[in-house]
């Protein structure tokens, strides 16, 4: 059965998981259409972005159904270990794009998932048209024009799907279920960033969304002067994906274990504040 629109919204990744994941665990529940989970605060400084037990849980069932991990999910939308933090703007970025252009083709033939794409390389690479050599740079344009002065909000959009390549007959495709990215400020230097699903698998994929395009927003920040506030994520529709409830059954139980502990901590916290 499919449910109607469930809105989440927290200030905390894992949590905001957590609780999509547990509605569509729930008992005659298929898919929810459509699911918008919204996590703020996201620039605080003593904000907990994450439990690490939700996190450890989640890739151990990953783990044991033969699933990316979380981080591994992230790599595809941002891969956050090719960013030098140390190095200035300009030279980071250089050197990011450096490192990945280096290692693509390498990602693209040792797992036949990403034969369609990835994330990243529709940011930085995006092809003009089906089989053309010319690529855009959707990032760095971005960064140029901000820094030239433009601050056109309409002008702060990131393009995943590729009507000359995704437009097909395909019965089942994969790639690229991100459609969309797109990029807003507000008045107290916040960057905050929505982004569009046309299909989401919950278990397999919905963390490591969040934590890529965290990522990715942090980075986006850093390069903007900015500071990254809040994420928006939009799944049109939203299924746990090629498994069962059943097989998830541990996993339920062991995320509403930690998540009373952790409701219990927060209450405590408020009581002696």
């Amino acid at each position: 059965m499919s449910k109607g629109l469930v809105v989440v919204q927290e200030t905390n990744i894992s949590v905001a998981w957590a609780k999509a994941f547990i509605n569509l665990m729930k008992s005659g529940v298929n898919e929810i259409i459509p699911l918008v989970v919204d996590i703020t605060n996201l620039a605080d400084v003593d904000a907990t972005i994450e439990i690490p037990e939700i996190r450890q849980s989640l890739d151990l069932a990953l783990s044991q159904n033969d699933k990316l991990s979380c981080q591994t999910v992230a790599s595809t939308i941002f891969p956050i270990s090719l960013w030098n933090r140390n190095l200035s703007k300009d030279e980071s970025f250089k050197q990011l794009m450096e490192r990945y252009k280096k290692i693509l083709p390498t990602l693209k033939t040792q797992d036949q998932r990403n034969r369609n794409g990835l994330y990243f390389e529709r940011l930085v690479a995006f092809n003009i048209q089906n089989g053309s050599t010319s690529e855009i740079n959707q990032i760095e344009h971005i960064i140029k024009i901000w820094h030239s002065g433009n601050h056109r909000r309409s002008a702060l959009q990131l393009s995943i799907f590729d009507p000359a390549k995704d437009h097909s007959n395909q019965r089942q495709r994969g790639f690229p279920c991100l459609q969309q990215i797109a990029l807003s400020f507000d008045d107290n230097s916040h960057l905050n960033m929505t982004a569009l699903y046309a299909n989401q698998y919950f278990f397999e994929k919905a963390y490591g969304n969040y934590i890529g395009l965290y990522n990715l927003g942090q980075f986006l920040a850093y390069q903007l002067d900015l500071k990254f506030n809040q994420l928006t994520c939009i799944a049109s529709v939203a299924q746990l994906g090629k498994i069962s409830k059943k097989n998830l059954q541990q996993l339920e139980v062991d995320v509403k274990r930690i998540m009373e502990l952790h409701d219990a901590d927060e209450s405590s916290l408020a009581l002696n504040n």
